[in-house]
């Protein structure tokens, strides 16, 4: 009996001894915690008082035209241009995690404040750096195509070119070389992404990029058509899925501006079923 009283009073004292260290661990993560956010609060306010001595705002394109420049419901800042039945479209392509030192390799270029921008300051002090990408898309015969680059060697080739390019990034001419190359072996061109009479079974396969086009959603509000497409396809060995959401008149709700308005109208109520297309009457 005593040697089982002694294993309980034993097995006590060491849960009281590792409560008492868990206590103590959690008491210094809690005074941690004040100092990082005091820190944090310093890293911040030191790169936006960079940023402001280098006359440098965020979310600006200073060096793109005005009328150009649209902010989406998220606030976030892109780029377009509608000529005719042309639409061009920069939305954003990528983003870097810099500090003072590697944002100073860019904030020198021209593309910087055209179509590059610091999007926010991070609570270390680094900058997110954004790249916007240009999309065109023409509008013909109630079809809309986007255009596609293409190339005339196999992608296995077009890689190990692009690979030499970075590899060579600081001897301008094997650079420019090699990049000549790849101007010579590759080409643009349209490819179709949609017309209302293309999905029978929700599904089109027939363009020259081969891709996977998929009718997402169909919705009739207002007298007015608006489509969801995802767009599918495989690029070295992995799969890859895009997509856009626009009205009958090929506007694209995600990427020319903010419309909540019309993005709330886009309810299950004012889906209709695939198969049963409504033609486009652009405006």
């Amino acid at each position: 009996m005593k040697k089982i009283i002694l294993i309980l009073i034993t097995v006590l004292f060491y849960i009281n001894l590792f409560a008492q260290k868990e206590s103590s661990n959690i008491s210094k993560i809690d005074s941690i915690k004040p100092d990082f956010e005091e820190w944090s609060k310093q890293a911040v306010a030191e790169s936006s008082s960079w940023l402001q001595k280098k006359g440098i705002e965020l979310n600006s394109l200073p060096k793109a035209p005005k009328e150009q420049i649209v902010y989406t419901c998220n606030s976030k800042v892109l780029l377009r241009e509608r000529n005719d039945d042309t639409l061009k479209l920069w939305t954003s392509g990528g983003e870097l995690y810099l500090d003072t030192l590697k944002l100073l390799e860019h904030i020198d270029k021209p593309s910087f404040g055209k179509t590059n921008y610091i999007s926010e300051i991070s609570s270390n002090g680094n900058f997110t750096l954004v790249f916007l990408r240009q999309k065109t898309f023409h509008i013909k015969n109630d079809s809309s195509f986007e255009l596609e680059t293409f190339y005339k060697i196999s992608l296995d080739s077009m890689m190990q070119l692009w690979t030499k390019k970075f590899e060579f990034i600081n001897d301008s001419i094997k650079n420019d070389s090699i990049m000549n190359i790849i101007n010579i072996n590759s080409y643009d061109d349209f490819k179709l992404i949609f017309h209302p009479d293309i999905f029978p079974n929700g599904v089109y396969s027939g363009n020259i990029f081969k891709d996977r086009i998929e009718l997402e959603s169909h919705w009739i509000a207002n007298n007015k058509n608006y489509y969801r497409i995802s767009i599918k396809n495989e690029f070295l060995g992995g799969k890859t899925e895009y997509s856009y959401l626009f009205d009958e008149n090929y506007k694209f709700l995600k990427y020319e501006g903010c419309f909540k308005e019309e993005l709330s109208l886009l309810k299950e109520e004012n889906k209709k079923e695939n198969g049963s297309q409504q033609s486009i009457k652009r405006q």
